[in-house]
This record gives C-alpha cells, sequence and structure tokens, in this order.
C-alpha cells in the first residue's frame, strides 16, 4: 500500500494551496462578542431604513400632481407654500427622479445581504431579509409618508438633491431615453367625476344648488335654544341653522351647528343674543343666475362660509 502526502499551504486572502489545487477556506459567522458583529448589524439597519424611505419617497412624489403643488405654492398654507416651493423642482424632473430613487432603493436592498451574511445563517439571513424589506422597507414606509405627505418629502428633499447628484452620470442618461420615448411631462390621472364637475363650473347656477326652504330646518330669531329646538337640530342632522327674522324668505344670519358644542339647554339661551355676539355668521346673498365658478369665486374673496 503506498503511501501518499498532501502538502497544503495557507494563502492569503482566505485561501489554502493543496498539491497545487487552489481551495477556499469558509468564513467562520461572527458573534456578539466580536466588536465587527456590532458594525455589521448597525450597517444593516441603516440600509433598512434607506430602502425604506426611498421606497416612501418613491410612492409620494411621484404619485404628487404639478398643479396640485403649483395651487399649494400660491394658494395654500405658509408651510403648504414653504413645502410645495421645495418639492416642485423634484416632480418637474420626472424621469430623473424616479431613476434616482430606484437606484438608491435597489442599491440598498442589494447591500443588505453583504452584511446579513457574515453575522448569521442563510436560512436567519433569507427569514430576517424577507422580513426586513417588506415590513421595514415597504409597508411601514409607504403608509407613513402616505399619512403624512408633504412635510416628509419636504424634510428629505436636499437627500433626494444629494442622490441625484451623486447617481446623476447613471440616471441622467437612462432619464433622458425616459423622456424620449414616454415624453417629458409627467400627466396625472382624474377619475371621470371630478373632471364632469370642473367642466360643469360654467354651466351650473346657483338656482341648481340651493335648497329649498320647506326642506330646511330655520329658527326664529326671536327663539330660544333649549332642550327641545336642540333635539331638533339634532335630528334635521345639518351642518348649519339659517336664521330668519319676521318671515322666512328674511334670513339674516347662518348658525353652525358645531358652535352649540357645550352649550348649556338647561338655560334657554336666546337667538338674537348669538346673532349679536358673533356666534351666528352673517350671510353671502346672490343673484340666483350667477354661474358655479363666479359663485365660488364670490364667496372666496369674501370668506363667507360656504353652506
Amino acid at each position: 500500500m503506498e503511501l501518499g502526502f498532501i502538502n497544503c499551504t495557507v494563502l492569503q486572502g482566505g485561501h489554502i494551496s493543496c498539491n497545487g489545487t487552489l481551495y477556499e477556506i469558509p468564513e467562520a459567522n461572527l458573534t456578539a462578542d466580536d466588536q465587527q458583529f456590532w458594525i455589521y448589524v448597525l450597517i444593516y439597519a441603516t440600509l433598512i431604513l434607506f430602502a425604506g424611505l426611498m421606497s416612501g419617497l418613491t410612492l409620494g412624489l411621484l404619485s404628487l400632481d404639478l398643479e396640485t403643488l403649483k395651487e399649494l405654492k400660491y394658494n395654500g398654507t405658509p408651510s403648504e407654500k414653504r413645502n410645495a416651493r421645495k418639492v416642485l423642482p423634484l416632480v418637474k424632473r420626472h424621469h430623473l427622479l424616479l431613476i434616482t430613487l430606484l437606484l438608491s432603493n435597489a442599491s440598498a436592498v442589494e447591500a443588505m445581504p453583504i452584511f446579513l451574511d457574515h453575522i448569521s445563517t442563510p436560512v436567519i439571513a433569507v427569514f430576517v431579509s424577507v422580513t426586513a424589506v417588506i415590513v421595514c422597507g415597504e409597508v411601514v414606509p409607504q403608509a407613513i409618508c402616505a399619512r403624512y405627505g408633504l412635510p416628509i418629502w419636504a424634510f428629505f428633499s436636499p437627500l433626494v438633491y444629494f442622490l441625484m447628484c451623486a447617481l446623476f452620470v447613471i440616471a441622467w442618461p437612462i432619464s433622458k431615453i425616459l423622456d424620449c420615448l414616454l415624453g417629458e411631462g409627467h400627466t396625472a390621472l382624474y377619475r371621470r367625476a371630478p373632471v364632469q364637475g370642473a367642466l360643469d363650473q360654467d354651466k351650473k347656477a346657483a338656482q341648481d344648488l340651493y335648497t329649498p326652504s320647506e326642506h330646511v330646518l330655520m329658527l326664529d330669531i326671536e327663539a330660544r335654544l333649549d332642550a327641545k329646538t336642540m333635539n331638533e337640530i339634532i335630528y334635521q342632522s345639518q351642518a348649519s341653522i339659517p336664521i330668519y327674522e319676521g318671515s322666512k324668505d328674511n334670513v339674516v344670519a347662518l348658525l353652525a351647528v358645531n358652535s352649540l358644542l357645550g352649550l348649556n339647554t338647561a338655560k334657554p339661551t336666546p337667538l338674537r343674543m348669538l346673532v349679536e355676539n358673533g356666534t351666528a355668521k352673517p350671510i353671502q346673498k346672490t343673484d340666483k343666475n350667477k354661474t358655479k365658478h363666479n359663485l365660488y369665486n364670490e364667496f372666496k374673496e369674501d370668506s363667507c362660509m360656504l353652506r
């Protein structure tokens, strides 16, 4: 029986050479006692959060309508105006924004297994990766961004600008190809009902919108708000109550039902007092033939309640 000898040499880079054949030495997984283990955990958690942020921004920013943003920029609240100004330049570069966010998200997701393989077994790595990507990388971020929307997108707009610059060499050529194939415009889809309503604004008149007085609960200015009257108001389920003086054709004020919350019905309150102290608001009278569009502008300019 012949005896054989195997000559093995350990090489750099985790390899071993045995009789001229090169083998790779399997790496042992890191444990919690190793400092590098916690570094990999921190990097992996950062990648999950980054991928989730990119997913949420993709859902939010790409669903924004340019016309809506322009409306908020000029006619929104101070915070809406400020946020719209930050987000509007990003949304205008629709395809460049799309490619930047997708590349960022894909890079983070693809890098996650590199670090997870060093701190867990393959079975655990698959389970953790799938759970983390679905829950932390998709569901939670998209739910948060869909709920809070514009403020979040505006807050992270500097990060998006940075990513655009960092990935510009790759993202810009692809975005230009998409611009040539699909066009640069970002078109929003609308349902039939809102579009039809907008088109009908110059066709419908004020008389087509009002509710006949016989179907509305109206109160005399000399009446008092007691328990019986309050029950009648609740039963009628109106948002506001017209108040008339003398006859029902002479409406002098409009009383919002929610302004009556906390009113003590044990001591009847005169309606005239509510009119005089400003709880009941003055009404806006208009021509019955005025179009819906002009009517809306009139209410908007005079800061009246739309009822």
